[in-house]
């Protein structure tokens, strides 16, 4: 299938650090994916779809609810859902049944937004993807979403498709078994941060405890007045 607007390379942005903030400035040339309530972060470009594909109980539990709604009822791209809601004009249903039928083991690996929008990608024909702030790092994601997303990374290279993954993803981070260090690439910036993320909470301890103790000596202080009225 022809991609949509005649284009052939698509970004997708999702809002996981470090390649988050790797987007780059000129994207003149490809469609751009967005995703969940992330349309208000400063990294985001302007987007030609957006996927929000969750049941909208989940949605209205967004820091953000009332503003992604409204955004969603003027976005002016195309706008994935699980149904067309007449609340939101560019809403259509991702068609979860033609991608499906793609592999035999597609369904099984739609196991997150970022699959979908890779699965589509290449029922589309896109000749070249590129993805930023897509880590899949945390306990979640890496358990329950990883393998989904690697899947159609996979399916889309043995295509011949074109995949950008900008340096220090965690998508290829991995190493050659057997043959290469065990050591993590991304070990040594983890352990920084992790001593930094330390050293930030001893100081709001501290911080805490100086609260607290001008608290009770206020409190001691208005103690006895209170008794004397």
């Amino acid at each position: 299938m022809t991609p949509r607007l005649g284009l052939d390379r698509v970004v997708i942005v999702g809002a996981q650090e470090p390649s988050v903030h790797m987007i780059p400035a000129d994207l003149q040339g490809w469609e751009v994916w967005g995703m969940n309530g992330y349309h208000d972060q400063p990294w985001m470009p302007p987007a030609t779809r957006w996927w929000q594909t969750h049941r909208m109980q989940e949605v209205l539990k967004y820091g953000n609810a009332q503003r992604h709604l409204e955004f969603l009822r003027s976005f002016k791209g195309l706008l994935y859902m699980q149904e067309a809601h007449p609340e939101f004009p560019a809403s259509r249903p991702y068609p979860l049944d033609a991608v499906c039928r793609l592999t035999p083991r597609a369904r099984k690996n739609l196991t997150s937004t970022a699959a979908q929008m890779l699965a589509l990608a290449v029922k589309e024909g896109f000749r070249r993807i590129a993805l930023y702030g897509i880590e899949a790092a945390s306990e979640e994601e890496y358990v329950l979403q990883r393998e989904g997303i690697a899947y159609w990374l996979g399916a889309a290279e043995t295509l011949g498709v074109q995949i950008d993954i900008p340096p220090g993803c965690m998508l290829q981070c991995g190493r050659l078994y057997g043959y290469e260090s065990a050591f993590h690439p991304l070990e040594e910036a983890w352990r920084s941060r992790i001593a930094q993320l330390d050293e930030e909470q001893r100081r709001l301890r501290a911080r805490l405890l100086e609260i607290e103790g001008v608290r009770r000596e206020y409190r001691d202080a208005v103690r006895p007045m209170i008794a004397s009225f």
